[in-house]
């Protein structure tokens, strides 16, 4: 009996060890974001480590690659916009919003030149955003019904964040959206901030979004990568300083513009995220909203049910 339990032991010994492990989990990611330091913390610091899950942040120079490298299956997850995860769904292409890393105040506006004082005053101007259909084309259209500016009353042009400023001072247009870091280099040159992304709370909300297949064959690992999320906050919160040198250090931006868009964003802890994730909660009503904007729009035919795209379950069982 000994000499069988022996044998038998080594057998499950040498089957254990014969199984593959598991390839990392991969999230793709914009590097100079400073919404997404949690998760550059939670690899530099240790803390997917710490709860044993494999993870490989797939670095994009904005946020419109990282989208496309999951769209087109290269990576498991994708930290985003929600107004383009919603998109994205609508495409066919499914997502599911874990975890919600950052809500922007005053991280995200439109700046114009510095003849405009008001959003009323750009009618008839040309204005940009990046990405037609985008959270910034969404967020530009949104500011300009707040001022009575309705889409067809002002020019648009599509063009990418990096190259407003550059368009501004070439008086290529009037106004334009923009985020840290560009935001603080347009302000710095004299550019007017005409709204931030906190006078439409939730338009500007970043989450953390996995495919459905991730979530269904792999659903211990992503909640380890919403505790170790949850870990690197903490870590943030605590040490400020230290943790925007680190990203200062990766990213090559200066510290004094990180920390600007640093205070810019709320970075939500557990509790805000149960409360924002569950049935009826903010991420709800800002997907109802961003929902019905595109249907009025003609963008969306039939409504994307917000049930199969928001997944609270794991926020809700971390203890």
């Amino acid at each position: 009996m000994k000499i069988g339990a022996i044998i038998l032991s080594c057998l499950l010994f040498l089957t254990s060890c014969s199984q593959p492990s598991q390839p990392p989990i991969k999230i793709a990611m914009e590097q100079t974001w400073v919404g997404y330091l949690p998760m550059i913390l939670a690899k530099e610091q240790g803390f997917f480590a710490r709860q044993g899950v494999p993870v490989e942040l797939v670095i994009h120079q904005n946020g419109t690659a990282s989208n496309h490298a999951y769209e087109m299956g290269e990576v498991d997850g994708v930290l985003s916009v929600f107004a383009d995860s919603l998109m994205m769904n609508v495409r066919g292409v499914q997502t599911q919003a874990v975890y919600v890393i950052d809500y922007s105040n005053t991280s995200d506006m439109i700046v114009a030149k510095p003849q405009y004082q008001t959003l009323s005053e750009l009618r008839g101007k040309t204005i940009a955003f990046d990405g037609i259909n985008s959270f910034s084309h969404l967020f530009v259209i949104k500011a300009l019904e707040k001022a009575g500016i309705r889409e067809g009353d002002f020019h648009t042009v599509n063009l990418p964040m990096t190259e407003v400023l550059s368009a501004l001072e070439a008086g290529k247009i009037d106004a334009g959206y923009v985020y840290t870091p560009e935001s603080n280099a347009a302000i710095a040159k004299g550019y007017k901030a005409l709204i931030t992304a906190s006078d439409m709370p939730g338009i500007i909300t970043d989450i953390l979004t996995f495919s459905p297949e991730v979530i269904r064959q792999r659903s211990q690992e992503v909640t380890k990568i919403i505790q170790a999320l949850i870990m690197a906050r903490d870590f943030m919160m605590q040490h400020p300083q230290q943790s925007l040198e680190l990203l200062s250090k990766i990213n090559g931006i200066a510290f004094q513009e990180l920390e600007i868009g640093f205070n810019g964003l709320t970075y939500p802890d557990l509790q805000q995220n149960i409360a924002s994730l569950r049935p009826g909660g903010e991420l709800f009503k800002s997907g109802a909203e961003i929902i019905d904007f595109y249907v009025q729009r003609g963008q969306i035919r039939t409504k994307p049910n917000l049930d199969n795209i928001i997944n609270g379950k794991f926020v809700m069982a971390i203890p």
